[in-house]
Formats: structure tokens, sequence, C-alpha cells
């Protein structure tokens, strides 16, 4: 060192200096990318709930109006209104997809399509038929409505509040509206031909368990939020849960006990209120 020239010696000093500085500063920018790339792909993930989140609501109002078509108390008007949207979230899904497809949602579509099809053509005889046609449906549309929460990371985020609040959105919520669907269709049925009620209480007391259980844990879920962010839950109307309970309620005393006392069309709407208000 002694024999080195000064402006030899400081550039020594000043490479020995920048090398570590350097990689934090590599470190850094290399974590506020990941986190930005996190932030982008939860993004993408919520945009394409917004796609399926209309066509869910489109195919519980047309499966309902099967129902009631199966009781002759069909409004073609509501059938032919839930039919076009759900063409219309069809079709929009699929130019999203064309444009990109980062969580290959396009076989689950397929499915969900041809399930779709095979639904809307059907001519039903049966409570049995449509609960089995229609669930293929809703169960092609919750496929993907996981693969976009796993995909987009949205069922991984490290935040709390942020996770269980996905969890609770995007998984807990829709599975008591999916068993809501089918039960309000059999207490319907059951309330409209009290003599097949023995044949169907065993079904809908297996939905009202799964719905009491779906319950419990997006209550569990929304109150671990409020632990950590009560701020978050301000969009959310928990009042949907004392609707379900009374719902059930009302399932118990009119359809489940000795006697069916329950008229089919009334109990079919508050199921209806239930469900829309989830």
């Amino acid at each position: 060192m002694r024999s080195l020239r000064m402006p030899a010696k400081f550039s020594i000093i000043v490479v020995t200096l920048l090398i570590p500085l350097m990689m934090l500063l590599y470190l850094y920018v290399s974590r506020a990318n990941a986190y930005i790339e996190f932030a982008e792909n939860e993004s993408t993930g919520v945009y394409y709930h917004e796609h399926v989140n209309p066509l869910m609501d489109a195919v519980l109002q047309h499966r309902g109006q099967a129902l009631l078509r199966l009781l002759e108390v069909e409004d073609k008007t509501v059938t032919n209104e839930a039919a076009s949207a759900i063409e219309k979230a069809f079709n929009g899904l699929d130019k999203v997809l064309t444009e990109r497809d980062p969580f290959q949602l396009k076989p689950i579509l397929s499915n969900a399509k041809e399930a779709w099809i095979d639904a809307e053509k059907t001519a039903y005889t049966e409570t049995a038929q449509i609960t089995a046609k229609y669930t293929k449906v809703n169960d092609a549309l919750m496929e993907m409505r996981r693969q976009i929460s796993e995909q987009s990371s949205l069922a991984l985020d490290p935040d709390v509040d942020s996770y269980y609040l996905m969890v609770a959105a995007t998984e807990k919520l829709p599975a008591m509206t999916s068993n809501l669907a089918p039960l309000r269709g059999l207490v319907a049925y059951v309330a409209a031909k009290p003599d097949q009620a023995e044949t169907i209480r065993t079904r809908i007391a297996a939905f009202m368990a799964l719905i009491k259980r779906d319950t419990a844990e997006a209550k569990d879920a929304l109150s671990r939020v409020q632990k950590v962010n009560p701020e978050a839950l301000k969009g959310i109307d928990q009042q949907v849960f004392e609707r379900t309970d009374e719902y059930l309620k009302l399932i118990q005393n009119t359809i489940m006990g000795v006697e069916v006392s329950g008229q089919a069309k009334a109990i079919y709407n508050a199921g209806s209120e239930v469900i829309y208000a989830n």
C-alpha cells in the first residue's frame, strides 16, 4: 500500500465501500420489486374475481326460476334476464381470457360452459335434477374462484387481516351461498308438496348443517380481521349472518316439524333475500 500513489489508494477505498452498498441496494430493489409484483398479482386476481361474481349471481337466479317452473310459478321474464346475464358474463370472461390467461382458467371456463348448457336445456321433473345440474355449474365456478385466489396469491397474503378477509370473501361466504341455493329450492318444494316432505327432509338437514359450518367459519375469519384491523370490515354487512340464522329457524319451524306449514313462494323469497344479501 505504501508504494501506491494516493489516487490508487482512494480508488481501493471507494471500491471497498461501494461493494457492500451496491449489494444492499440490489437486495432492497429486489425486495421492492417482489412486493410490487405480489401487489400486481393480487390486483389481477381481484380483477378476475369481479368477472366471475356476476356470473355466479346470474346462475343462482336462473336456478331459482328452474325450481319455480317445477312448481308452475316461474317468472319467465326473470328467467330470460338471468340467461342473458349468464351469456354476457361468459362472453366477457372469454374476451378477458383470450387477451390474457395468467391463472390457466380457460379449461375451467369450458367446463362451466358445458355444465351451463346442459342445465339450461334440461326439462326438469324433480328437485334432485335441478340440484345435480346446477351444482355442476356452481362447482366449476367455485373451482375458478379457488384457482384465481391461489394463483394470484390472494389466498397467501402474509398480512393477517388481508388473508382472513380474502378467506371470508372468496371462500366462506360464497360457500354459504352455494349451499343456500339448493336449500331454498328444497324447502320451497316441500312447502308446495308436503306429501314429499319425508323423502326430502334428510337432504334439507344436510344442507342446513353445511350452512351452519360455513357461517361459523366465515364468522371466525372476520373475527380475526376485527382483532387486527377493524377498519377493514367497514364495507362488509355482517347482518347476513343474522339473516341466515333467521332463515334456518324459519325452515326448522315451518318445514322440519311434524307438519309443513310454510307457503312455497314466501319461503322461496325469504331464501332469495338471504342469498342476495350475501
